[in-house]
């Protein structure tokens, strides 16, 4: 029999018990949980102790993976008690731009980070992309590139094709994202819609605590901790191909949206993973939005954060709307009117 690789997981939210279903028990264990807050070694976790990075010296294992969606922090700390790159796997890690080596792409940074495969050793399931489609049969050349092997390829693309249709129905109106955190969607978007103008709505704090407090609750997500506080509206606006193009409404909406009640939205991207700031978007944007215009819900089909699936279909049952899932990494929802 072959030799269990023992894991140590970094990281004790959704995502870590995402990592658990997808271990294969016959090639690999965690053994043992990490976590940043130092308040937090000596808990438990799934049955398992959380220590703090400085402790890992004490412990036996082959790999750590992180488990979270923006990892530069994780990386720094293991990387300053002297965990060595041999050492790192990412799991379903967002891209960053200050990390950019760090994303699931891991093949085809062998010399920088663990392959793929060391989680494929781990797992029940490969993680590499088994095909994209690139519609040759389209009749025209696609703006996405695939060899940037996004991270997301279903949804960028699909916002590439509804961006085409609205334009070429002559859609009116302006565009906009609730739900920001560092912007990956958002410069999409912009690149997308580059002549209009991007209503770009988050706390850019993270989330709000009553609302991270009533889907914990309720259970429709695990705790969500400090999660997506490392952004600013600066850092967001200095991605963007078109910043003159993006207004930026900081805070907790609906309340940001306050004086543009009369606005019309061709496309409206929501990605506030909760059940109220997701419902509070449909109810607001879906009547604003121009006949012929799309919104784009994320995390429907995402079992860390439920209270998506939960908003979008009560939304739709109070108001007879069909929406269509698409088959992106987290599940996104879409409503075209």
């Amino acid at each position: 029999m072959s030799k269990i690789i023992k894991l140590m997981c970094f990281g004790t939210g959704g995502l870590s018990d995402v990592v658990k279903r997808a271990i294969d028990p016959e090639k690999a264990a965690i053994v043992g949980y990490i976590n940043s807050d130092k308040a937090l070694e000596g808990s438990v976790s799934n049955g398992l102790k959380v220590i703090h990075p400085e402790s890992l010296c004490n412990v036996s294992y082959d790999l750590i993976i992180i488990a979270a969606g923006a990892c530069d922090s994780m990386v720094a700390q293991l990387k300053s008690v002297g965990v060595g790159p041999e050492k790192m796997a990412v799991y379903n890690a967002l891209e960053s731009k200050t990390v950019e080596s760090l994303v699931m792409d891991l093949n085809a940074r062998i010399n920088t980070f663990r392959s793929r495969s060391a989680l494929e050793e781990c797992m029940f399931y490969r993680t590499d992309v088994i095909g994209l489609a690139t519609m040759p049969i389209l009749g025209r050349s696609r703006s996405i590139d695939l060899s940037d092997r996004l991270t997301d390829f279903v949804r960028y693309s699909s916002l590439e094709l509804v961006g085409r249709e609205i334009e070429r129905n002559k859609i009116p109106g302006c565009v906009a994202e609730l739900g920001v955190y560092r912007g990956d969607f958002a410069v999409k978007i912009n690149e997308t819609f580059g002549d209009r103008k991007l209503y770009l709505f988050d706390t850019f704090v993270g989330f709000d605590h009553e609302q991270a407090e009533n889907d914990q609750r309720n259970g429709l997500t695990a705790n969500v901790g400090t999660q997506f506080v490392d952004t600013s509206p600066e850092q967001v606006l200095s991605r963007m191909k078109y910043p003159e193009k993006c207004v930026v409404r900081a805070g907790l909406f609906p309340a940001t949206a306050t004086g543009l009640e009369n606005e019309v939205y061709c496309f409206v991207s929501i990605d506030a993973d909760l059940f109220e700031p997701i419902l509070d978007g449909l109810k607001y944007f879906y009547p604003r939005l121009a006949p012929g215009g799309f919104i784009f819900v994320h995390d429907y089909n995402n079992s860390i954060f439920m209270g998506a699936n939960l908003a979008v279909r009560e939304f739709a049952d109070t108001n007879k709307l069909a929406f269509f899932p698409l088959s992106d990494s987290c599940g996104t929802a879409v409503f075209a009117k």
